[in-house]
């Protein structure tokens, strides 16, 4: 009876070994390594399991993964990680064959509110990452908030920010303080390009081409930031994005009026063929500025020369105008590259500034 149980246990034996030799040798595995696709960085604990099955793994500190004893055959593998967009990969898995995927994960925009910005370090990067603190306005709030048609007045909620409205269209923007007239201390950018004027460097509200409905995004990026932008990110930078024309096709006409008698209408145009596409916009707005005459009245500065005075008493109190026209032409490559060329004018009349010497005109 002993000797029967030796057998047999030597036969079950020899059945699991033979069997382990026989499913080594219908298998194959798989292995490879995970990286971002921006910054070629390994990804760990990265979720790889393949479609429809039971098999999966996820990669350790260095980015590798390895599955072992797969069937043969032909799979789909899912690769999953929080804050990047999810891959499916079809593999051909060969008997007694280690088959190698290589996988890079690009960024997306997660749900619990964490978005990329760009405005930063001038690259794509979550916010929570980002080394500056940075308020986004997506398009949502900007269609939201655009009633009054006035770009600068999207920040006024914005944490940090001092806004200084001197008359109809004319504003100061600063961040962490310290707001001046002709504030020249928060660069304000539109698709990469200043926006300051050449000779004194503060912005021009009232000139800018692009409507407020043709908006995607405006990223506030508080703190210095000359190092990246030079002069006038001395405290921080305004980066505002448009609707590219290909996102933004067709035309519409808009009119609109309100207190001051203010009036605006603008009307745009775009559209794609093939690789290229472009927006045409023009429009004009008009109303009556804050400021009043001074003429006949018993003030004076003090301290100016007669001339000067008169200057200053002297403005002119019609009511203020604005006529401007843009362009945009983009071509996109096939690779997802493109090239913009964007330009634009704007014509002012009889708008009041107010500086540290007085109201100019």
């Amino acid at each position: 009876m002993k000797l029967v149980k030796k057998y047999s246990s030597l036969i079950s034996l020899l059945t699991i070994i033979f069997s382990s030799h026989f499913i080594d040798a219908q298998t194959g595995s798989l292995s490879g390594r995970i990286t971002d696709s921006e910054t070629n960085e390994e990804l760990v604990f990265v979720n790889v399991r393949l479609d429809g099955t039971s098999i999966g793994t996820a990669s350790d500190e260095q980015g590798n993964y390895n599955i072992d004893y797969i069937i043969p055959g032909t799979y789909t593998i899912i690769v999953s990680a929080v804050g990047y967009q999810t891959q499916n990969q079809v593999i051909n898995i060969i008997e007694n064959n280690n088959t190698v995927k290589n996988i890079s994960l690009s960024h997306e925009v997660v749900e619990f509110g964490e978005v990329l910005v760009y405005g930063a370090s001038l690259k794509r990067e979550r916010i929570t990452e980002a080394p500056s603190s940075i308020t986004v306005i997506d398009a949502e709030e900007i269609k939201r908030n655009s009633g009054h048609s006035q770009i600068a007045r999207l920040l006024e909620n914005s944490p940090g920010v001092d806004i200084a409205q001197s008359s109809l269209f004319d504003f100061n923007i600063n961040v962490r303080g310290f707001n001046s007239s002709l504030n020249r201390r928060l660069l304000i950018l539109l698709d990469g390009r200043d926006l300051g004027t050449a000779f004194l460097g503060a912005t021009e509200w009232n000139a800018l081409t692009t409507p407020i409905d043709d908006l995607g995004r405006i990223e506030l990026v508080r703190g210095p930031g000359s190092a990246l932008y030079g002069a006038n990110a001395y405290n921080g930078v305004v980066n505002i994005i448009s609707i590219p024309p290909r996102q933004n096709t067709g035309t519409r006409i808009s009119l609109g009026g309100g207190e001051n008698s203010s009036i605006k209408g603008d009307i745009k145009n775009g559209g794609v063929f093939g690789n290229w596409s472009y927006r045409l916009n023009m429009g004009g707005h008009q109303g009556e500025t804050f400021a009043q005459s001074r003429k006949g009245a018993d003030f004076e500065y003090q301290g100016l020369n007669p001339v000067l005075n008169n200057e200053l008493i002297d403005l002119n109190t019609d009511p203020i105008r604005t006529l401007y026209g843009s362009g945009r032409l983009d071509y996109q490559f096939d690779d997802s590259g493109i090239i913009t060329l964007e330009g634009g004018y704007a014509q002012v009349e009889n708008e009041v500034i107010v500086t540290g010497i007085g109201r100019v005109q």
